[in-house]
């Protein structure tokens, strides 16, 4: 019987990684491998990965029960956040998320609270306790030899690192066996190449190389062509701000200053599209009053601070990897922004956002944007919320409490969060927007909570608006979403629904509103991306551009539009080059163009 004990143990650790493999498919996007159509080198890699991963644990414990356990441990916590990463937000978990840390400790939480999540943790580490004692009694082997375990650690730790510190040799390896990445659709990757492959393959984008040609000389000539005289030419001073009325005026120029609101409103997008359901009124409408153009956010689902990131800064997402996060890897110095800018013409800025100032590193980052006032969910004051975040009641108040505490022009970046995923059933207590659909009974839930916040959000909107008009502050309100919401693992409500959430345009495309209180024509080109939309709102404040804004300045007559999954051939070759070299000048050199 021992003999039998022996050799099923010896099975099972030897076929231990290839389980592991197939289950993390299974448990992550819901559909394992069609094994007689995959790359039969996909699956061989990722087995020989998993193979690897056990071998470190191996190498790090002695007692091969307890090496099994943690490496157990690492399938399921590695699995837990792919599975539910790609249902949020139809993305998959990649290394960049490892700077997350205490943002994830921080937003967790609220997401087991609120989700089916916490009975799928209980079942698992109940199992993976109970495998504790089963392993104990059953995997008696043990590797004394010390030599061999720091052996097993350093082969591991060579292998799971070859992306990063041997490039060249890891892209030959894919190249032989015919493995194809594709930077712009990270979650197709992962369901073609396997999640821990995938996972391993971001090391090679750790590394953010300096661009050919990046000197001094090369930045200095690429701003010697945009001059100040070519900024005063009369198509110039037709994009500012025309006013019929101008409340108040700058000394000299004759040209008001306005305060400007920008608000990032959390999700909110138009429902309407969904063409599979017929709503009781808009849920919008007082939004749809004042829209003027669409926003192309860089994200999907998540990833806020992306859009924040190229609103603030007119820097550009489309240079990095899918998946990366500007304001938790990159910045790390102080580079011009709205904020600077704003600053330096006598504005008094703020940033309003009604959650932790750590997440996504925004005390941080805010500070070397340059803002002076960043009010967040440690000193915001009384509050109420709506569902698990603060709401936009609360918040809209917040920012008309912000417009009036100062008598100097105001810039206000206003990031909201009441309509933050997920979209758990009865999320609000009221329903004044009624739908009717073929969704079964819990995507039917799901997609009242989204819509009865965007409600809400537009509810709050008009508050906002009404307040404004009482002031004698001549004031713009800039209003979109940062991008759409994730309402179902792998598009799923979209699909349902008939919304054709494979064009890249319309699924990455939110209403943007623009309105004043004050007799002004507002203009806007048809669709927008956030960095092109920071030039638009310093010349709504009649704010000559400066640094990379000047850049944008010189090319927004090809297209407005720069996005990782769009085409860019509006722009020239020369066109992106240049505009990479000012990114990794402000971000990663030596800020020779300031």
């Amino acid at each position: 019987m021992q003999k039998i004990i022996r050799v099923f143990v010896i099975i099972f650790q030897i076929s231990l990684p290839l389980i592991t493999f197939v289950l993390c498919r299974r448990l992550s996007i819901g559909r394992g491998y069609d094994f007689e159509t995959v790359n039969p080198y996909v699956i061989i890699i990722n087995v020989f990965l998993w193979t690897t991963i056990y071998f470190l644990f191996l190498g790090l414990f002695k007692k091969n029960y307890l090496a099994t356990f943690f490496y157990l441990l690492f399938f399921l916590l590695f699995t837990i956040a792919n599975r539910y990463k790609i249902k949020f937000l139809n993305l998959p978990v990649r290394i960049n998320d490892l700077t997350w840390g205490r943002q994830l400790l921080g937003f967790v939480p609220a997401v087991v609270v609120h989700t089916n999540m916490a009975k799928e943790l209980i079942a698992s580490f109940s199992a993976l306790i109970a495998s504790f004692f089963v392993l104990k009694h059953f995997l008696k082997l043990q590797i004394k030899n010390i030599n061999i375990r720091l052996f097993f650690v350093f082969i591991a730790l060579i292998i799971l690192t070859l992306p990063y510190n041997q490039t060249k040799i890891y892209d030959q390896i894919l190249n032989k066996t015919n493995i194809v990445f594709h930077t712009w659709d990270a979650a197709e990757n992962c369901r073609n190449n396997g999640m821990l492959l995938c996972f391993i393959n971001d090391g090679k984008y750790l590394k953010f190389p300096e661009p050919e040609g990046y000197t001094e000389t090369k930045i200095n000539q690429i701003y010697s062509k945009i001059t100040l005289a070519n900024l005063a030419t009369e198509s110039a001073k037709k994009d500012l701000l025309l006013s019929k009325e101008v409340p108040e005026q700058s000394e000299g120029g004759g040209f008001s200053k306005p305060n400007i609101i920008i608000l990032m409103s959390e999700s909110f997008w138009d429902a309407t599209n969904l063409s599979g359901v017929k709503y009781s009124s808009d849920p919008i409408k007082n939004v749809r009053e004042d829209v003027k153009s669409n926003l192309i956010s860089p994200a999907f689902g998540g990833e806020t601070s992306n859009v924040e990131f190229e609103l603030l800064t007119g820097l550009s997402n489309y240079f990095f990897t899918i998946n990366s996060y500007p304001y938790t890897q990159y910045i790390n110095k102080s580079l011009p922004s709205l904020f600077s800018i704003f600053k330096e013409n006598d504005y008094y800025t703020s940033a309003i956002h009604p959650y932790s100032p750590w997440f996504y590193n925004r005390d941080n980052v805010y500070r070397y944007f340059g803002v002076d006032k960043f009010i967040n969910l440690e000193n915001i004051g009384q509050t109420e919320n709506a569902g698990p975040f603060v709401s936009d009641k609360s918040f809209t108040e917040k920012v008309i409490n912000q417009i009036n505490s100062n008598d100097k022009p105001q810039l206000i970046f206003a990031l909201s969060i009441q309509n933050h995923a997920p979209f758990e059933a009865n999320r609000f207590p009221t329903h004044p927007i009624t739908f009717q659909s073929s969704l079964n009974n819990d995507d039917k839930n799901m997609l009242q909570s989204y819509i009865d916040g965007i409600n809400l959000s537009d509810q709050s909107y008009k508050i906002l608006k009404t307040e404004l008009s009482k002031t004698k502050k001549p004031t713009i309100l800039v209003f979109f979403g940062d991008h759409l919401p994730s309402l179902g693992l792998d598009f799923d409500l979209y699909k349902k629904l008939g919304f054709d959430y494979k064009d890249e345009t319309k699924i990455h495309s939110t209403p943007l509103s623009l309105w004043s209180n004050f007799e002004t024509d507002l203009n806007l080109p048809s669709s927008i991306s956030p960095s092109f939309l920071s030039l638009e709102i310093l010349k709504m404040a009649n704010i000559k551009p400066k640094y990379q804004f000047y850049y944008l300045d010189s090319i927004k007559n090809k297209s407005v539009i720069l996005h990782q999954k769009l085409p860019t051939t509006q722009f020239d070759q020369d066109d992106l080059i240049n505009y990479n070299l000012i990114q990794y000048d402000l971000i990663f050199g030596k800020q020779y163009g300031l």
